[in-house]
Order: C-alpha cells, then structure tokens, then sequence
C-alpha cells in the first residue's frame, strides 16, 4: 500500500512539472515555488530531487510548532533544526527557500477559534521566526504580513 503523504509527492511532482512544461512552451521565464507542503515535514531529500526541475524556490508552510514545553505538535527546537536543513537543501541547489506560510494552531485551530490570533500565538510565531534566524545563519526578510487567524510569513531566506 502506498502512503498518502507518498501519493501527496508524487501528485505534486506531476502538477508542478506539466505546470512547468505548459509555462515554457509559451516561453514564459516564470519561476514557481513548491512543494508548498504544510507543516514543515523533515527533510527528506530522495523525495524531492524531481522536483528541481520544476521549480525555482522551495517553500513550505509551519502551523503546528509548539513552544519545547508544550505538548502536540513538533517543538521549536526542531522547527529551527529544520528550517536550518530546508533552507541548506534549496540553497545548494542554487534556489531561495521560502517559508510562505507561518502560524500556530497550538493554542486552537481555524478561523472561528480565537487561539491563533492569541497574544500567546503571536508569541510563539516570532519565537519560531527567531530562531529560525539564529539556526540559518542566513538573510531573512522580517515578516510583513500578519492575519488575524494566525500568522502569515511572507519571507524568504536567500
């Protein structure tokens, strides 16, 4: 039997590709990010090697990173560890890396739950964001948008 998250890749393998080959026999230059996946997932990098083909940034979305002390979800602690490997990953490849999408569900989830806009979610979201900074090693841009559901990044390290 064949994992979701293996279908997952290989769906989005294909859609990024005929995306890819579609913008190109037009002759537009347009770079896509991908794979667009939620929740930060560890690196794994036998999954992801067609990928660069059609691509020209990664980027990943992170919503259940806790604070260390907490419970559910993945700790801080690994978010940075990686974050730190993504971010290696794309750039040895000669693309940015991007984390497009940057919130916390562990103090509640969705729009009708007021947990994520919480000054404790804010709290852990620039937490997340710091030490990203301190694990990479690397440029970032300081996020400029902020939703009231949560926390969007829009940030790249290049």
């Amino acid at each position: 039997m064949v994992a979701r998250f293996q279908l997952q890749v290989l769906a989005d393998r294909s859609c990024l590709r005929a995306i890819r080959d579609e913008l190109d026999s037009r002759g537009l230059a347009l770079p896509l990010s991908g794979p667009d996946w939620t929740d930060l997932p560890k690196l794994e990098p036998a999954k992801l090697v067609d990928f660069d083909a059609s691509i020209g940034a990664y980027d990943l979305h992170s919503y259940t990173a806790v604070f260390d002390s907490m419970s559910g979800g993945y700790p801080l602690r690994v978010a940075a560890q990686r974050l730190a490997e993504w971010a290696k990953f794309a750039h040895d490849r000669g693309k940015p890396f991007f984390l497009s999408e940057l919130g916390t569900m562990g103090f509640g989830w969705g729009n009708e739950d007021p947990g994520p806009a919480s000054y404790e979610s804010g709290l852990k979201a620039r937490s997340k964001m710091i030490g990203w900074v301190l694990a990479s090693a690397v440029t970032t841009q300081l996020p400029t948008q902020f939703r009231s559901h949560g926390t969007d990044f829009f940030g790249c390290l290049q």
